[in-house]
């Protein structure tokens, strides 16, 4: 066969827009892959080439003489002058006839031993073969050949070894490889700036409007600075809140938390504490055991300063 972009082209050239692949018993007897087609519901079978051709709303007559040049050709009987036929098969895998398609692969059988089998092939798109351009580090690569600072890429959202045809197979390799490179320089790249990125904005935009209490919140707690502490994923998390006029107004905590994990405790759930003067808040994803460390800690709190 040739590449899939060719045999892709041919097909969807077809009025039908499909082909269908043919094999016999001994090919199917000896490709334990074929099962599964099989096991899919997806494989035609038949006795005979007549039978297969008026299964399939074939002409008989041409399905047989394709079928009986391939053969011939496979044994260096006759020679095929059809670009389009399977009928020099046997032949060129003999070496007994020139292949004027081209082929090299794909010669090992002949097609003589019933039944027969056919399954109805189309093309589909199964694999992105572009993408962004990323360098050796996984950085992703501006239109004027700078790296992008913070950003990563891996895996078919880039561009890489393809071309107009994929590879079978290197996409895996692709993410496996480049997916940990992009990983590994995101994360230390997070940790150096801990955690802090191009989203920082972002981040302040909530702190500011979260620090606030909302309107709806009611005063209900007796003004002090209180203390609690409970383990969270690499020990003690201490919390200190404030409360001034009845409502905590500020929380502080003391930690060895990786930084980068507890940054958006800090950013996100902290706040929404103050916010909604309450520990009904969600944990953060990929945080749980810090999350929680702080809300028991702010639930024992509360329980201390309650009026």
């Amino acid at each position: 066969m040739l590449t899939r972009d060719v045999v892709s082209a041919n097909i969807n050239a077809l009025e039908e827009g499909y082909a269908y692949v043919f094999f016999d018993n001994n090919l199917r007897t000896h490709k334990k892959a074929i099962d599964k087609y099989v096991n899919k519901g997806i494989v035609t079978e038949a006795a005979s080439l007549d039978e297969m051709a008026e299964t399939l709303g074939m002409d008989a007559d041409i399905l047989k003489t394709t079928i009986a040049q391939y053969n011939a050709v496979r044994k260096g009987e006759s020679e095929d002058t059809l670009k389009t036929t399977i009928a020099q098969y046997n032949a060129v895998r003999k070496g007994e006839s020139e292949d004027t398609l081209g082929r090299e692969t794909g010669l090992e059988m002949e097609m003589v031993e019933t039944p027969f089998f056919a399954i109805k092939v189309s093309p589909g798109i199964h694999h992105t073969m572009g993408g962004v351009h990323i360098n050796t580090n996984a950085e992703v690569i501006n239109t004027e050949g700078n790296s992008i600072t913070g950003l990563w890429a891996a895996g078919e959202v880039t561009g890489g070894v393809h071309g107009a045809n994929r590879l079978g197979g290197n996409a895996v390799a692709d993410i496996v490889i480049f997916g940990r490179v992009a990983g590994s320089n995101a994360g230390t790249y997070a940790m150096e700036n801990c955690g802090k990125g191009h989203g920082e904005t972002v981040v302040k935009q909530q702190e500011e409007k979260k620090t606030e209490i909302s309107e709806e919140a009611a005063a209900q707690f007796q003004d002090g600075t209180y203390t609690a502490a409970y383990t969270g994923n690499n020990g003690g998390v201490v919390v200190t809140a404030v409360v001034e006029n009845g409502f905590i107004t500020q929380i502080t905590t003391e930690n060895e938390e990786t930084p980068m994990l507890f940054k958006p405790v800090q950013d996100t759930l902290i706040p929404e504490i103050i916010y909604t003067q309450s520990t009904d808040v969600d944990t953060i994803s990929g945080s749980t055991m810090s999350s929680k460390a702080v809300i028991n800690a702010m639930n024992d709190i509360m329980e201390q300063a309650k009026q």
